[in-house]
């Protein structure tokens, strides 16, 4: 009798753990996250965008804030803003850029690249990086002028805003020197508002030929912000290696904030499948990190 009792104790705490491990969740490789930076090279399937259905988003200004121009409601001072991150590495997708198409490689327009940040932080290791351990820019900016809409008109798919993130905060840029994140990649420029406005196809048709991928903008998430490609100034795994904010999100010499991968704070496309998470500027349709 006692030896059944264990036996059936012991089989309830093995079925309490499994289940406990199962909820861990699966989570890409950065070579997979480098999928969602679209462009004309990246094929995905054509179906895709005959069943968006066009949104259009605006942001809610706070009661409790008064915004003029493209000002944000700052923090007086810096505070931490990075969120719990799975506890996972990811495969560093450097090395995976060419001059010509290949599959989960980066067909490059650049093809010379200057030096990428200073350092590289203890989150590097032995050709991983481990989101749990990088660090975030810090602050909380919330832009209540932010505005992006997507219309379809004469037959295509209108996008319009003034590239600030819709729905999300951004950290302190500049890079403050009393930053921990200075030390890595002390990035000097300020956040601008953009004139963000394409006429996309509505049903994209693959090319005959792939088109390789500037350095700058190239898609468009439903929030508003800017994708670009997944290097670094470097011609590195721009995601591993350079610093953002808590969102995922930097500014570039112009102003301008975008993503080189996954926003964090895009939570659909973080957590669902056949998620949209934007689009390309060839008007193909970008889904999350679950999504092949």
């Amino acid at each position: 009798m006692e030896f059944k009792r264990l036996f059936i104790f012991s089989t309830v705490a093995l079925i309490l753990i499994i289940i406990a491990v199962g909820c861990g969740g699966d989570y890409k490789s950065t070579a997979e996250r480098q999928s969602l930076e679209t462009d004309p090279g990246v094929e995905p399937s054509a179906s895709t965008a005959s069943i968006i259905t066009p949104t259009s988003i605006m942001a809610s200004k706070p009661t409790s804030t008064s915004v003029a121009e493209s000002r944000p409601t700052a923090t007086d001072t810096p505070v931490p803003t990075a969120e719990p991150k799975p506890v996972a590495a990811y495969l560093i997708g450097d090395g995976r850029v060419g001059s010509n198409p290949k599959n989960d490689w980066i067909f490059s327009c650049a093809t010379q690249f200057r030096d990428g940040v200073d350092h590289t932080g203890e989150w590097v290791k032995g050709g991983y990086w481990y989101p749990a351990q990088k660090i975030a820019v810090l602050g909380e900016n919330v832009w209540a002028n932010a505005s992006f809409t997507v219309k379809v008109k004469d037959g295509a798919r209108v996008v319009t805003g003034n590239g600030l993130p819709v729905g999300h905060p951004t950290g302190n840029f500049p890079i403050a020197r009393n930053d921990p994140a200075y030390q890595f990649d002390p990035n000097p420029n300020a956040i601008s508002e953009q004139s963000v406005e394409f006429s996309l196809p509505l049903r994209p048709i693959l090319a005959a030929i792939p088109s390789c991928m500037p350095m700058g903008m190239v898609g468009v998430a439903t929030n508003g912000v800017a994708f670009f490609n997944g290097l670094d100034a470097a011609g590195r795994d721009a995601v591993a290696h350079e610093v953002q904010d808590r969102c995922s999100g930097h500014p570039e010499r112009d102003g301008q904030y975008h993503y080189h991968g996954p926003g964090s704070c895009h939570t659909d496309a973080q957590t669902q499948a056949h998620s949209l998470a934007g689009f390309a500027l060839d008007g193909f349709s970008i889904f999350g990190v679950y999504d092949d």
